[in-house]
């Protein structure tokens, strides 16, 4: 789509663009903000005087270069969003994300929080390689690892790309209007769709419970370094709850069992509550952007 070129504005211009915002919470929208180092280094260094905090989105190989997150954090950032996708290798390797590297998540995570930086993670359900306990087993990763938000999402093989392609005969759905990565629009390879769809929303809830919040939120408070992410890190936190509790999101964990009573009354009404709303019911997710 850009030609195989990375463009960047002047760091200048950025910063000028920055310091007349009247604002001093802000979002820089960039899918990866650290992809070149010297780049971002001296738009850092041009942010820092600014006393503003922002957001950006990087992957987590930016929690290996200490120098630069300490110029982030003095830059004002109070978080990332980083895709960490899965938690499975084979997943990562399936869809060329293998830089994101599974056994490097704990000590990445813990790099961005000494430097103040929260993490919002990105969660994708769906690979062929997830099976039922998969929802379960990324519930608790995700608490482990000591994730401060994340946005929970179903793969979704968009129209125009290899993927779709690829996915073929899988395609169940052709109403684009689903395609908002919460709605399952193609048949799973180790799951049935309804097990995906229950999965991906009992997730959702059970990760944004009320009493999961209060424990991320306690212990944000409890850390001396992320006192400046602290109330942007229960804003969204908050958001997404609203969203979970405004549209009955529940869902079932498909991984205690197919033949369960949950299983059977999946399979005898053809929609659980869940993010399958009609699209007058949609919102768009809530990032406190």
């Amino acid at each position: 789509f850009h030609g195989g070129s990375f463009r960047c504005r002047p760091a200048e211009e950025v910063a000028a663009e920055v310091a007349a915002l009247p604002g001093r919470f802000f979002i820089l929208v960039d899918d990866s903000l650290t992809a070149d180092r010297d780049y971002v280094a001296e738009l850092f260094r041009l942010l820092a005087p600014l006393g503003k905090v922002w957001m950006s989105q990087s992957t987590l190989e930016a929690a290996e270069d200490d120098g630069l997150l300490d110029l982030a954090s003095r830059a004002g950032c109070i978080g990332f969003f980083v895709g960490i996708e899965t938690l499975s290798a084979a997943n990562l390797d399936s869809v060329s994300k293998g830089f994101n590297r599974t056994e490097d998540y704990r000590s990445r995570i813990r790099a961005l929080h000494d430097h103040g930086i929260g993490v919002e993670a990105g969660i994708v359900f769906g690979f062929d390689h997830d099976g039922p306990e998969v929802f379960a087993t990324t519930l608790n990763a995700l608490d482990d690892l000591q994730v401060d938000m994340a946005q929970i999402s179903i793969l979704t093989p968009l129209p125009g790309t290899p993927h779709f392609e690829a996915m073929g005969s899988r395609i169940t759905d052709t109403d684009w209007g689903h395609y908002d990565y919460h709605h399952v629009v193609f048949e799973p390879k180790r799951m049935d769709a309804r097990e995906l769809q229950a999965g991906h929303d009992w997730v959702t809830r059970e990760f944004y419970r009320p009493d999961r919040i209060l424990r991320r939120l306690a212990r944000l408070s409890g850390s001396t370094r992320m006192h400046r992410a602290l109330p942007f890190a229960a804003a969204i936190n908050g958001a997404y709850y609203g969203r979970t509790f405004r549209w009955g999101i529940r869902g079932w964990d498909p991984g205690k069992g197919r033949s369960s009573a949950r299983a059977a009354i999946a399979r005898r009404f053809p929609r659980l509550p869940s993010f399958s709303r009609d699209a007058s019911q949609r919102r768009p997710s809530p990032q406190a952007r």
